[in-house]
């Protein structure tokens, strides 16, 4: 049998059916609980989480466009020194030399001339393979000679393969 599982109100009298004395906590007056609170409306009113997600999104937007904004910098400027001092490092330090690329000179002299070799041109006398291509299954054998006829009209061998 079918079991109702819906809520149903349940009376404030204790069951008629059943023989036992009620106690003294059954006659006593019920307290009364406090309502549950209502459910928060959903009436399409901003919270206040909603407005600091969105403030900080923002935020960071804004943040993100004064990032691009900004010129870069070439890193921290050097303290200016005075000039009798540079002066004199100068004459201390010999001139340092950069190192040289010398491959745009090696390049031009390192031409490598390629071996000669023939042509390949293929020919109906050096054909020495045959392939094999299924180009249809069909059920009936006006069917597949028709199929072989189009390919005999590419100018290809077809032939027809019955199985029985």
């Amino acid at each position: 049998m079918a079991h109702d599982y819906a809520r149903k109100k349940r009376s404030a009298t204790p069951a008629t059916t059943s023989k036992r004395k009620p106690t003294k906590a059954a006659r006593a007056p019920k307290k009364r609980t406090k309502p549950a609170a209502p459910a928060r409306s959903q009436r399409g009113g901003l919270s206040l989480k909603w407005i600091l997600s969105l403030a900080t999104v923002g935020g960071f937007i804004g943040f993100i466009v004064y990032l691009n904004s900004v010129p870069p910098s070439a890193g921290p400027q050097p303290v200016a020194e005075k000039p009798a001092q540079q002066s004199a490092e100068k004459i201390a330090k010999p001139q340092e030399k950069k190192p040289g690329f010398r491959f745009y000179d090696m390049l031009p002299e390192s031409e490598v001339v390629p071996a000669t070799v023939d042509e390949y041109t293929p020919g109906p006398s050096r054909q020495d393979y045959d392939y094999i291509v299924q180009s249809g299954s069909f059920r009936s054998k006006e069917d597949a000679e028709r199929q072989r006829a189009q390919v005999a009209f590419q100018g290809l061998r077809a032939r027809c393969n019955t199985l029985s």
